[in-house]
């Protein structure tokens, strides 16, 4: 029990003081003063806050390039090795795509020489049903006459 009596008149005497205090200051000095001690306050967070996180950037960066170091010596050699294999396989697989590209554009062109071959095949069937037609119309004419 006696400590709350001593801090409830702690209590009592601060609240004296500052009821004297403010007697003394005027509403506007007692505004300026609070206002000056929320910036003070203010400023002593922010200042608090940008060294809090300037020191976890720091760490932070600290801790990627250790586990950076990490991964590129000892656990990051078979994915190397890996990412290698897989470079090699894609150069060759484009590689047999130019080739097979190629060698269906050399396929393709003897069809097309056959095309125009078929196509002069039938033009010389027509010019010979176009020479029938003719002999025939020509004795069909010669009998009716």
């Amino acid at each position: 029990m006696p400590v709350k009596k001593k801090a409830t008149k702690k209590l009592k005497i601060a609240k004296a003081a500052k009821q004297k205090n403010s007697a003394k200051f005027s509403s506007e000095e007692i505004l300026k003063i609070e206002h000056d001690k929320r910036l003070a306050m203010w400023a002593g967070i922010v200042f608090t806050m940008v060294i809090i996180v300037t020191a976890w950037i720091f760490n932070f960066k600290n801790n990627i390039e250790i586990i950076a170091d990490d991964y590129s010596t000892s656990q990051n050699k078979e994915l190397g090795e890996i990412f290698i294999e897989f470079s090699e396989a894609a150069k060759q697989v484009q590689e047999e795509l130019v080739e097979l590209k190629q060698a269906d554009e050399t396929i393709q062109q003897p069809e097309e020489d056959n095309g125009l071959e078929n196509k002069l095949e039938e033009l010389k069937k027509i010019s010979e049903l176009e020479n029938f037609l003719s002999e025939l119309n020509k004795e069909l004419n010669s009998v009716n006459d």
